[in-house]
């Protein structure tokens, strides 16, 4: 029950008592053939201390109400009672009831005592009391019957659902959340289910909160309870689906995407789930239908936005994802995210040319920001043109000092061209330091201290990369050539042929090949 509701029922309560009070004292007042214009004062005498009761109770309920600063919401009052919800509200309005009819009989005593003189209750006096309040209790009776029947109604239709936006704990809830203070958002959040049980919202931002942090059971817990209080609730079902997908629970993701798609037929995400949900089942052709019924369709989020498109290039489903990113960049003309797709999306057309010119354009726009450096590169890179994809990876360095990919493309392709070995292995030496554990990185200075003469060194490097990237033909090579170098030709051999079984086409393959076929003929 909502405080508004809570302070009605205590104001109509209140009136009640002073409605028939009033009448009760009136109908005695006249009966005793008093003056009409003495009844207020006379009246107002007799019951001064009932009305300062009477006022001080609404002053200090509505006091308490208005001040409690961490819900809009009534505890439970008979918690431990293991009953179903409404039968406590259904008890508690029995009570109600029974109250009130006591308080008419007691007023109603007082009266029949007055007027006929008797001083014991009987059953004249029941009989009395009966023909003259029967239609009073037949008021009250009914009253009953449709609150508890409104009460059933709310309950079943969530008619009467807290407002927990502007309880203490959901706002706390939601500024601990916007803070990335998921923990503490959990615990605000569960208070506030303490509070009230059908509170959808709080389930919802619960499920939030817990995947944030990484609690995904609790998470599809809290979103399904969230469904099944409000099986209309269209962020929860969206979001539960998700977290199944995530979970690889494809017949969840399925059910709350449809759940979803029923909620809002017009957008895209549903339909953006129900792809991610076919390409995870290999159903590439459903989810390219899926895809295209929303081409040209507004996303709610970029998270959304960005999901989508990388799903229509991973499916080579160029052209849609050029006809998309035209589209958001209408709206969003200088967004380099979807300038990067956009030549993502061109080059899968066979237009690198034009994806060049995209990210050029992208580089000159946004000056702070690397991606276009690192982007415009990695396309040079795919050219063949090392030299100039080295220029643009040194841009991206000088716009962030800390680009991890930039310094580690930079290293291995300086080594590859023989032009500045030294600055390629401090520039190793110093992402090693700082990511000693990456396979990548130590495959980069390993091989550099090999090109440098420093086989004794780069042995270590090289091994620690094959142990803990065993899947990386490139890693094998470059081990077996070290270890080919350090007169271990029978390991070396071994570490050079995984490499081709692994991929005859990488980078370094026919140079492989090569040391090979020198291992054969001397060994011949």
């Amino acid at each position: 029950m909502t405080t508004l509701m809570i302070w009605l029922l205590l104001v109509a309560s209140l009136a009640t008592f002073f409605y028939y009070d009033f009448n009760m004292a009136r109908r005695y007042f006249n009966n005793k053939g008093g003056r009409s214009d003495d009844f207020f004062r006379w009246w107002i005498s007799q019951s001064a201390a009932k009305l300062s009761v009477m006022a001080a109770t609404l002053v200090i309920v509505t006091l308490a109400l208005i001040l409690q600063n961490y819900t809009l919401v009534l505890p439970d009052i008979v918690h431990s009672v293991k009953l179903p919800r409404m039968i406590q509200w259904g008890v508690i309005a029995f009570l109600l009831m029974v109250m009130f009819v006591l308080f008419d009989i007691l007023m109603a005593w007082r009266f029949y005592r007055n007027e006929k003189g008797v001083e014991t209750i009987g059953a004249k006096f029941f009989r009395w009391w009966l023909k003259k309040s029967a239609l009073k209790i037949g008021v009250v009776g009914m009253v009953g019957c449709l609150a508890l029947g409104g009460a059933w109604a709310a309950k079943r239709y969530n008619l009467l659902q807290a407002k927990s936006e502007t309880s203490g704990f959901m706002a706390g809830a939601k500024r601990y959340y916007t803070e990335k203070k998921y923990r503490e958002a959990s615990l605000e959040l569960r208070n506030a289910i303490k509070q009230n049980q059908g509170d959808y919202e709080a389930y919802l931002w619960l499920a939030r909160s817990s995947w944030q942090l990484g609690a995904l059971a609790e998470a599809r817990d809290a979103y399904r309870e969230a469904v099944r209080i409000e099986p209309k609730l269209y962020a929860a079902q969206l979001e539960l689906g998700r977290l199944a997908l995530v979970l690889k629970d494809p017949d969840r993701a399925l059910t709350a995407g449809n759940q979803a798609l029923t909620l809002e037929p017009n957008a895209p995400e549903p339909r953006l789930l129900l792809a991610r949900l076919a390409v995870f089942t290999g159903k590439r052709d459903q989810a390219l239908a899926q895809c295209r019924t929303i081409i040209g369709k507004k996303f709610a989020d970029p998270e959304s936005q960005q999901q989508f498109l990388l799903l229509l290039l991973t499916e080579r489903a160029f052209a849609e994802a050029l006809q998309q990113t035209e589209f958001e960049l209408k709206e969003t003309p200088n967004d380099t995210r979807l300038k990067l797709l956009r030549a993502g999306a061109l080059e899968g057309l066979g237009r690198a040319a034009d994806a060049e010119a995209v990210l050029r354009s992208a580089a000159g726009a946004a000056p702070n920001s690397a991606d276009p450096c690192m982007a415009l590169g990695d396309l040079l890179l795919r050219r063949g043109d090392q030299r100039a994809a080295v220029t643009w990876y040194e841009e991206a360095l000088k716009r962030d000092p800390e680009q991890f990919r930039a310094m580690n493309n930079i290293a291995t392709l300086t080594a590859r061209s023989g032009r500045d070995l030294n600055r390629a292995a401090t520039l190793a030496a110093r992402l090693y330091a700082k990511y000693p554990a990456n396979p990548d990185v130590a495959d980069t200075l390993g091989w550099t201290l090999f090109l440098l003469g420093k086989t004794g060194e780069a042995l270590p490097l090289l091994k620690q990369a094959v142990a803990r990237k065993p899947e990386s033909p490139l890693h094998h090579y470059h081990l077996g050539a070290a270890l080919m170098k350090y007169d271990n030709q029978a390991v070396g051999k071994k570490e050079l042929e995984t490499a081709l079984r692994i991929s005859g086409t990488f980078y370094g393959a026919d140079k492989a090949r090569a040391l090979l076929k020198v291992t054969a003929a001397l060994n011949y």
